[in-house]
Order: C-alpha cells, then sequence, then structure tokens
C-alpha cells in the first residue's frame, strides 16, 4: 500500500506499507514492513507484523561475493 494523501484511521496490510512524503497518516499501522519517507507525517504506532515466509526471504541480503 502506497500513500500519497491523507489517512485518518487503522491501517493493515499483509505486504509493505510506505508513506510518501505528501502522504500524512493518523492512525495505528500493522504491516510486516514499513518505509516512511523524509517529510511524510505519521501519528500512531506501529505493529509490525510477521510476515510469510516469501516476505522474509526478500529481506535477505545475499551473500557477499
Amino acid at each position: 500500500m502506497v500513500i500519497y494523501g491523507n489517512v485518518w484511521g487503522n491501517v493493515q496490510a499483509s505486504g509493505r506499507i510506505e508513506i510518501r512524503k505528501e502522504g500524512s497518516v493518523t492512525g495505528d499501522l500493522r504491516t510486516p514492513q514499513i518505509l516512511i519517507e523524509d517529510g511524510a507525517h505519521f501519528g500512531g504506532s506501529i505493529e509490525i507484523a510477521k510476515g510469510t515466509k516469501t516476505d522474509a526471504q526478500k529481506n535477505v541480503f545475499p551473500p557477499a561475493a
């Protein structure tokens, strides 16, 4: 979910939530991944939910050569 505007209320996503610099969220977030750009507004709490195995594997850096 990518937020460019204003959101008032709680948001739950099974994937990543992105709040862009133009965006504003007032409410609680529940998501396995979060990105809040510089300049974005956020007021609330964040719960990092356990993602699926596929989601977890996306966050693993490949071994250095």
